[in-house]
């Protein structure tokens, strides 16, 4: 068991080495330091590459290299910069807030109660939430596919192909609706 005083009695020893080429010689005393190194001296771990680009054309963070390191990130800068809404967020409907504000949380003294209660929407249950998922993962996948098609339909030609970057995108983004379906069927 490590005591406060003796964590730091063999930090002398350092095992860890990095092994990068261009790091020759470059050890360190635990894993957790080696890794601190990795992620801020080579970008490694998750911290250099910033796969997931924004979705609209003229900014510039739908560049290469420019995007953002998570997909939270890149729905919440779509969101305030081009105000963009999600496919998975549902907006209540208008008019249910201003209902809900004037009414009473106090029961009524009258003796109007015809002993029905109102009835409640039901919510929808965890198996009716995936289906719903995979309904708008199914439709957003051939939405996609058809804008593939087409991209790829209006080629002629090598030189044709002058955003080649686009092409990649779409093929990425298909893959990503892809596999996040294939993540509610368990597979």
């Amino acid at each position: 068991m490590l005591t406060p005083s003796s964590k730091y009695v063999d930090s002398h020893l350092k095992p860890f080495r990095c092994n990068k080429k261009n790091c020759v010689g470059v050890q360190f005393s635990s894993t957790a330091c080696l890794l601190r190194h990795e992620r801020e001296a080579h970008g490694m771990h998750g911290h250099g590459s910033r796969p997931h680009l924004c979705h609209f054309r003229e900014c510039d963070r739908s560049e290469p290299g420019n995007g953002f390191p998570r997909r939270y990130n890149l729905f919440d800068h779509m969101r305030r910069v081009h105000d963009y809404a999600c496919p998975t967020t549902v907006p209540s409907p208008p008019g249910q807030q201003a209902a809900r504000k004037g009414a009473s949380r106090k029961r009524k003294a009258t003796g109007d109660d015809s002993g029905e209660r109102p009835t409640k929407a039901m919510k929808p249950t965890p198996q009716q939430q995936l289906q719903a998922k995979r309904g708008q993962l199914q439709a957003a996948f051939l939405t996609k596919k058809q804008n593939l098609i087409n991209m790829l339909a209006n080629l002629t030609g090598p030189s044709d192909l002058s955003d080649e970057l686009q092409l990649a995108k779409e093929v990425f983004s298909l893959h990503e609706i892809s596999t996040e379906f294939k993540k509610t069927t368990g597979g």
